[in-house]
């Protein structure tokens, strides 16, 4: 499919945690990313990332899928979050700043609201990375923030002790 939106207008993701460059394919349930490590990734530790955050940058590939099928019909693209894991492997101990990887997600199941995707990286043209992830679809992505901003100035308040009550 040519024409493929933007990565960012898929994802409820922004920089520096947004890793995807590029949708290279896409259809139904189905789609083939590309990113390029950079040195200003939060994962970054002297040069690389560790190997298991390739989840996170498969995550990131099942969330386009679900963006452009959203897109696709004239929908908000929707918050969402990984909730299990069944299965992974990681054949590399680390990703090199400056590597390239292909991140391809498939849908095994799903409905409007849960979703088994199979995901792998490749890396210099060898998978490095597997897993099954089932996905929560939440609700549209909103411009503006949920949290409450004035109450996330206030200090934290120490837990109650034994016996004390939890309301103040």
């Amino acid at each position: 499919m040519s024409g493929l939106p933007p990565v960012a207008d898929l994802l409820p993701h922004a920089a520096p945690m947004l890793v995807l460059e590029s949708l290279l394919d896409w259809e139904p349930g189905r789609c083939t990313a590309r990113m390029l490590l950079r040195a200003d990734h939060p994962f970054v530790r002297d040069g690389h990332v560790a190997g298991v955050c390739l989840f996170e940058f498969m995550a990131q590939a099942v969330a386009a899928c679900l963006g452009c099928e959203a897109s696709s019909v004239g929908e908000s693209v929707r918050a969402g979050m990984v909730i299990a894991c069944r299965s992974m492997s990681v054949d590399c101990d680390v990703v090199p700043v400056g590597a390239e990887l292909l991140l391809r997600a498939r849908r095994v199941r799903g409905t409007k609201s849960i979703s088994l995707f199979e995901t792998e990286a490749e890396l210099g043209g060898r998978v490095v990375s597997r897993a099954m992830m089932t996905l929560f679809h939440g609700g549209p992505v909103l411009d503006q923030p949920v949290l409450d901003q004035q109450a996330l100035a206030q200090p934290a308040r120490d837990p109650p002790a034994r016996g004390e009550p939890t309301s103040r």
